[in-house]
């Protein structure tokens, strides 16, 4: 859920697991209904479009026998559904607000994104909680604690499953200084200076 470079980022990612995810599909009552993922069809995000990411998803959806049409449509008539919580299975991205792990709280039950899915905080109040902790600690090791505390519970039982993080490419030469990445804008472009 914390992305690589941020405060309580995990080490790895998950692995797929058909068995798991065949009991899940049981216990949900899940009963081959054709899902629908939505997408913003012209809007790639750091040069990644949609359309490919999607079309792996569906292939890895049918190995754990969901059915999936995908429903791509333009960014300007698709933001406003996933906003107002109207789409049950949809596929976005999320930059961070301000380069700090908080920036990945909202996605936590009862909060900004976790509502958009309907995860409201008694769907998981084990999950609050570790979003309020995480909110509330002060000290850099009690921050990285409770950041890992909620990065390995929205892992293991959070409806989210982040899928890349592209990569970025900076290029300069010699004649400026400082070409920095920054992680809200890409290039941190008040830092750049005349070489020399």
């Amino acid at each position: 859920m914390i992305p690589p470079m941020f405060v309580g980022a995990l080490d790895s990612g998950v692995s797929q697991d058909l068995d798991r995810a065949t009991a899940a599909l049981e216990e949900s009552g899940y009963a081959g209904e054709t899902v629908t993922p939505q997408f913003p069809s012209d809007n790639p995000v750091g040069g990644v479009e949609f359309t490919p990411v999607a079309e792996r998803v569906q292939a890895q959806l049918k190995n754990a026998g969901i059915s999936a049409e995908l429903a791509p449509a333009p960014f300007a008539t698709e933001i406003e559904p996933y906003v107002n919580g109207q789409e049950a299975f949809s596929m976005w991205y999320w930059g961070p607000d301000f380069a700090d792990s908080s920036s990945f709280l909202p996605f936590g039950p009862g909060k900004k994104v976790g509502l958009r899915a309907g995860w409201e905080a008694d769907a998981a109040p084990e999950i609050a909680e570790l979003v309020t902790a995480a909110e509330d600690a002060t000290s850099m090791d009690e921050r990285e604690h409770a950041m890992r505390e909620y990065a390995t519970a929205m892992q293991e039982e959070g409806p989210f499953v982040p899928l890349i993080v592209p990569g970025i490419n900076l290029a300069s030469d010699s004649t400026v200084t400082n070409v920095q990445n920054n992680t809200n804008w890409t290039l941190d472009i008040p830092l750049i200076q005349p070489a020399g």
